[in-house]
């Protein structure tokens, strides 16, 4: 039977806090097949991989989480830095872990971890599941090598986060630690992984046409007027307001969005940053011809997502939840209240029924929904359990 637990630290120390952390989450585990393992930036990497291994040999997956963690005992936020790991056990799964530095062809170094990871699984079948870490900046092009392997099967997980968007963020596994790559996990299992992938804002009726990009992330223009000048119009944002980085922040309240061509999954495309010609990078792939609409949400409607997500959850859930999995988007919560945060808490708390559960704040989501096809998007919800 599925068997899951979960450990965590918030000792200053990256070695004792990688120590404490998976010798808290072995407990009352036999056979332990796996560690899910998030910190900060404020952490050694290095260190935080040796405390692990002082304690096990099981393969772990990780990345840094933005500003905190959430699990069954609270929210984890301290000015040091926090670890926590979810371990889990199963005679009928199976797991194998790879991962990979891009070295100029994100693609290519998808294809290469997920090579890595069947290998490292000693399993000839074809997997059940995709769990992908990644960090920001390449996650459709890192799943499209991963696809190429073993085709279009269902994944989750999120981008590798830090506190202020500096590019601090890293993936890791028990072979390596990598700031600029992916790391794969690929699950060979009976029994039911169940997921929700969910956009937690409303459409404004606000939309255009992208008439023009100058790379995969970055439009120039839509309906053939400057980016960023429509973005202003849009939001009644002052452009001098929302030049450079300051389009990160007001983005987070007022995103763009695709949709896909049968209306099952709306993705969300951020704008983070805008350039002296008023182009505007996004936070994922966009293309030319696409509707793209203005999207706005408060914290309020934060927590109303992850209370509505957690019930569809449930409710595909055919078993018992063994355990819970959340990637909410880090930034998100800059704009949530303190209450609006432990109302998140409380809520994934109640609604897991006394599983455990870990959520990491991430700068990307993937996930999947009835006939969809693999996303990655910004500013989402993606909820996952594993059936026991």
């Amino acid at each position: 039977m599925f068997k899951a637990n979960i450990g965590h630290s918030t000792i200053s120390d990256s070695y004792m806090s990688g120590q404490q952390t998976i010798t808290s989450a072995l407990k009352e585990i036999e056979n332990p097949k796996v560690a899910l393992v998030f910190t900060s930036e404020e952490h050694d990497l290095e260190k935080i991989s040796e405390g692990i291994k002082s304690v096990t040999d099981i393969p772990f997956i990780g990345c840094t989480s933005s500003e905190a963690i959430v699990t069954n005992d609270g929210f984890l936020s301290e000015a040091t830095g926090q670890t926590a790991a979810m371990v889990f056990a199963d005679d009928d799964i199976r797991i194998g872990c790879g991962i990979v530095e891009n070295e100029g062809n994100a693609r290519e170094a998808g294809k290469k971890a997920t090579i890595a990871a069947i290998k490292n699984s000693n399993c000839s079948i074809k997997p059940s599941y995709i769990y992908m870490l990644a960090t920001p900046g390449e996650e459709e092009n890192y799943l499209k090598g991963v696809q190429d392997v073993v085709g279009r099967i269902p994944v989750f997980g999120g981008s590798a986060a830090d506190n202020e968007f500096e590019g601090k963020w890293k993936v890791f596994t028990n072979e390596k630690i990598v700031t600029n790559g992916c790391a794969i996990m690929l699950i060979y299992n009976k029994k039911g992984i169940n997921a929700v992938y969910e956009v937690p804002y409303k459409e404004t009726g606000t939309s255009g046409i992208i008439t023009k990009i100058e790379d995969e992330r970055t439009i120039a223009e839509i309906d053939n007027q400057p980016a960023l000048v429509k973005f202003s119009e849009w939001t009644k944002f002052p452009l001098e307001d929302v030049k450079g980085i300051n389009a990160l922040d007001a983005s987070v309240i007022y995103p763009f969005s695709v949709k896909d061509p049968i209306n099952s999954v709306t993705l969300v495309r951020q704008p983070v940053f805008s350039k002296e010609d008023n182009t505007v990078i996004m936070s994922n792939n966009v293309a030319v011809g696409t509707c793209i609409n203005l999207m706005h949400a408060t914290g309020e409607d934060f927590v109303d997502c992850l209370d509505n997500s957690i019930d569809k959850l449930n409710a595909k859930t055919k078993g018992e939840a063994g355990a819970y999995l959340f990637f909410h988007c880090g930034k998100r919560k800059y704009i949530m209240s303190d209450e609006e945060l432990m109302s998140m808490y409380n809520i994934m708390k109640e609604k897991t029924n006394g599983a455990p559960f870990i959520c990491a704040f991430t700068f990307g989501e993937y996930g999947f929904n009835d006939h969809s096809a693999n996303s990655c998007g910004s500013l989402m919800l993606s909820c996952v359990d594993i059936e026991k």
